[in-house]
């Protein structure tokens, strides 16, 4: 059975259910759909990048690039973690760049930092926490997988070290 991108959007959808920026607003119910699913397949593509692009020795045991985005469905059938960890990148991709989208916005428009630390009303540890905040995501987001990929996704024991001296660290 096929996994439906719905399932990850509504993991994702849950993890930002406060944030009124992300979707539209004085719109039909269609068009802030619409939006929205356009915006999450763009996220889930990027959150999935981010994913594979781990290191790690071990190898994924499925191909999350199998995936047909026309009807929005994975070619196969994902399980609960890995719906999460893709809804998981899906919000830390989206935080990120929220981030770094709003302080260019800033820049553009000719404000120094000092000015934009005022216009966001931000004392001066605000940003830094913010920034530390979203390193912080970014590293229990890698080790969640790097403990996903330690183990079996059929029977979720882990799997078997085999020592190979030619394989280096």
């Amino acid at each position: 059975m096929n996994t439906p991108y719905s399932e990850i959007y509504e993991l994702f959808q849950n993890r930002i259910i406060r944030d009124t920026t992300f979707f539209i607003q004085n719109a039909t119910q269609g068009e802030i759909q619409e939006v929205a699913e356009t915006r999450m397949l763009q996220l889930l593509k990027q959150a999935i990048s981010e994913i594979l692009l781990i290191s790690d020795k071990k190898n994924f045991e499925v191909n999350f690039i199998d995936r047909d985005d026309v009807n929005q469905t994975f070619s196969f059938e994902l399980i609960d973690i890995e719906k999460q960890l893709i809804a998981d990148y899906m919000f830390e991709v989206y935080a990120s760049e929220d981030y770094i989208t709003r302080w260019k916005a800033l820049k553009q428009r000719y404000f120094t930092d000092d000015e934009i630390k005022i216009v966001l009303n931000s004392p001066a540890n605000s940003l830094r926490e913010f920034t530390n905040s979203i390193e912080l995501l970014k590293v229990e987001n890698r080790k969640k997988v790097k403990s996903y990929l330690r183990r079996s996704r059929d029977t979720w024991k882990y799997k078997s070290q085999e020592f190979n001296p030619e394989v280096g660290e």
